[in-house]
């Protein structure tokens, strides 16, 4: 019985243990992913950590060897000022080789390749590099170089800097020297020691932490273990090399990349991670590679995920221990303290809804837009003031009645289309025209959705705003335009007519009156007695004179309205055109590569071409200080393109179109105007320094085939 009892009084609180498991699950799951972000973050951390000491031993190599280079320059200074070493210049390099780091032999030859002085005979290890050595130091182009070579063995890794040297005064520097050959200088350093101290430096265990230096071409110079492969290309393998590496991938990947991170794994052996940075001094070019297992940083991982179980021990503990003890809590007071916090609740929510509907009232009635709803059957349920002003109705007069009297019948269709895709769940912007009281017809702009209840489509919530003046003004404004563009069209069109008329007006009547005077003049001067040389030398000066006059009036005939436009058509009008312009301007070369297009366009729309090919090139002329200009034309399926570049100064166009118009011209309006009247486009680019391009687009007119 009091089994039953109690399985009975457990029942009441299964959803308080189901929460608790829950609980622990959730717990369970965030520990498990935070354990997997911590093992990535420590990780990252790691290979951040190692990478950086990498890069930091290339660094302290390269620093070291550029040390010992300025070094060696130095010793050169005290070498090359007589022939041979003298007491006290031995005492001097004796003391200098003792203060640097590292220096295991400093060696001078003369110039017959012998050696003339040597501090330690023990730490020569040329191997018969000592004939190339002194061939290197006798080519002149070398000669106040510092040559770097490494001497590697088995047991050693040694780093020769060697210098050429020339008698001279003490004033002459090496880089600059002014006397005959005298042989070399060689500084020998103990790379491996310096290496060694490094890491010791860096506070990395040898026991983790492994230190390759590979050279250009892949030949390991030195490894801190397997010193069996030194001077052995890397990424050359035999069979005892598929012993222990599975895949030589992260090889390949150290030798292109050169700089990075790379995990790899060899049979039997952890996983590792290399980093690798590289090295360069003189014409020397190294790979510093640094090397470990993931060992140590698995301690941590294990370390960080005990911490983690002894974490959700806790939380598992916590909440058993606390399920116990809700279930231990009088059911009667629960019962209470439930039934107080539910009418508090109730108090709450009902001030909350009271306040929100208050709001909501406040916002609607002062909006600046008119709301309304409708219900599924197209009655109005609710109109706020702003909608009252603009209809003209009370709300009263409108709650109750449907939507549809209020339509225009040619709108009434898609309205009703509107209004079925809206209450079917669809959110819609639209315009709607109106009837209101007044019966004048007004507009509205409509952002409507569907209006729920518990889940269920009750009908549409609308804001519409007035845009009844709003649109008359713009339609105004496309009047107004449309007008100003006719006129404009109109303009251009006389003023084209009026260049042609004044151009035949200079070349028929004031060109023939000025060839009249030339010949009546000439026939006075025929006349005139010999002992009147004067005035027959003022005859000739006149004439002159008229000629001049005569070549400008057809010049600015010609400039009005070429005649060879209308003679041999737009192509050899053009080509006239750019021919002018470069014999006008010497400064400027302007370049044409066209096609033939006369047969595509009319008369006038030749004239409109020309002329906006003209006031380009007139404008480049005046303000874009241009060297070069090109100008090509190309033939489309629809018309012709026009382009015409230049290397000049450039301009801001966003500035010049938004420029006062008595600041900016009538240059590029006229040109966009023109190329508007033949139904086509223009687009201006241009850039301060980068010169100027404009091109534009001329359709085909009807009737015409291209």
């Amino acid at each position: 019985m009091k089994k039953d009892r109690f399985f009975k009084e457990m029942r009441q609180y299964w959803a308080i243990i189901g929460v608790a498991v829950l609980v622990i699950l959730a717990v369970v799951f965030l520990i498990h992913h935070l354990h997997v972000e911590n093992k990535a973050g420590i990780l990252s951390q790691f290979e951040d950590h190692q990478f950086a000491h990498t890069l930091h031993l290339a660094h302290q190599i390269q620093s070291f060897l550029q040390a010992r280079s300025r070094e060696l320059q130095a010793l050169s200074l005290i070498v090359s000022r007589e022939d041979g070493v003298f007491k006290k210049e031995r005492a001097d390099m004796e003391t200098y080789s003792k203060m640097m780091e590292y220096v295991k032999a400093i060696v001078v030859y003369n110039g017959s390749g012998e050696i003339t002085y040597v501090t330690d005979r023990n730490a020569i290890r040329l191997d018969g590099t000592d004939r190339e050595l002194l061939s290197w130091a006798k080519r002149r182009e070398n000669r106040g170089k510092v040559l770097g070579l490494p001497l590697v063995q088995s047991d050693s890794f040694m780093f020769l800097l060697a210098i050429p040297l020339y008698r001279g005064s003490a004033e002459a520097a090496p880089r600059k020297p002014n006397g005959k050959f005298a042989g070399v200088v060689t500084l020998t350093v103990d790379l491996k020691d310096f290496l060694s101290h490094q890491f010791r430096v860096l506070g990395l265990k040898k026991d983790l932490y492994k230190a390759w230096i590979l050279g250009r071409d892949g030949k390991l110079l030195y490894p801190s273990q397997h010193t069996e492969m030194v001077l052995r290309i890397i990424s050359q393998r035999d069979e005892s090399c598929q012993q222990c590496h599975a895949s030589f991938d992260y090889v390949e990947k150290i030798l292109k990349e050169r700089h990075g991170i790379v995990d790899y794994e060899l049979k039997n052996s952890p996983k590792k991670i290399a980093t690798f940075a590289p090295m360069n001094f003189e014409e020397t070019s190294w790979i510093v590679v640094i090397n470990s297992s993931y060992d140590e940083v698995a301690g941590h991982i294990k370390k960080s995920l005990w911490e983690y179980l002894t974490l959700l021990g806790v939380v598992v503990l916590a909440s058993i221990l606390g399920t116990a003890s809700v279930i231990r809590i009088d059911r009667l007071r629960v019962r209470a303290e439930e039934e107080v916090k539910h009418f508090g609740e109730k108090r709450a929510l009902e001030d909350k809804a009271r306040q929100s509907e208050a709001l909501y009232r406040t916002i609607v009635e002062n909006a600046h837009d008119a709301i309304w709803t409708v219900d599924t059957r197209g009655h109005f349920t609710f109109v706020n003031r702003r909608g009252e002003e603009i209809s003209g109705y009370k709300a009263s007069e409108l709650v109750g009645k449907n939507f549809e009297p209020f339509i225009p019948p040619d709108d009434l269709p898609g309205v009703k289309d509107l209004f079925v895709n809206i209450l079917q769940g669809v959110a819609g912007n639209f315009e709607v025209r109106f009837f209101a009281k007044d019966g004048r017809i007004r507009l509205l702009s409509v952002n409507a959705v569907p209006l729920h209840d518990g889940g269920t489509v009750v009908g549409m919530f609308n804001i519409g705003r007035d845009i009844t003046e709003h649109r008359n003004v713009e339609r105004a404004l496309q009047e107004s335009e449309k007008q100003l563009r006719y006129l404009s069209s109109q303009l251009l069109t006389a003023q084209d007519t009026e260049r042609r008329r004044i151009s035949r007006e200079l070349h028929d009547e004031l060109g023939q009156a000025l060839s009249v005077i030339k010949l009546r003049l000439s026939f006075i001067q025929k006349e005139l007695k010999k002992d009147q040389k004067t005035a027959g030398e003022e005859c000739q000066t006149i004439s002159q004179y008229i000629n001049q006059v005569i070549e400008n009036v057809r010049r600015l005939s010609r400039d009005l309205s070429p005649s060879i436009l209308e003679d041999a058509g737009l192509s050899a009008a053009i080509r006239w055109l750019i021919a002018n312009s470069n014999h006008n301007d010497r400064h400027t070369n302007v370049t044409l590569d066209d096609v033939d297009i006369d047969h595509l366009f009319s008369e006038r729309a030749q004239i409109i071409i020309y002329r906006i090919l003209q006031e380009a090139l007139t404008n480049i002329g005046r303000h874009a200080q241009a060297k070069n200009v090109s100008v090509i034309i190309r033939r489309h399926g629809d018309g012709a393109s026009f382009s015409i570049e230049d290397d000049g100064i450039g301009f801001d166009v966003f500035r010049a179109a938004t420029a006062n118009p008595d600041e900016r011209g009538l240059g590029l309006a006229i040109m966009e105007e023109r190329a508007r009247m033949l139904g086509g486009s223009l687009e201006i680019w241009s850039e301060r320094g980068k010169g100027t391009r404009i091109t534009f687009h001329v359709p085909l007119e009807k009737g015409r085939s291209v």
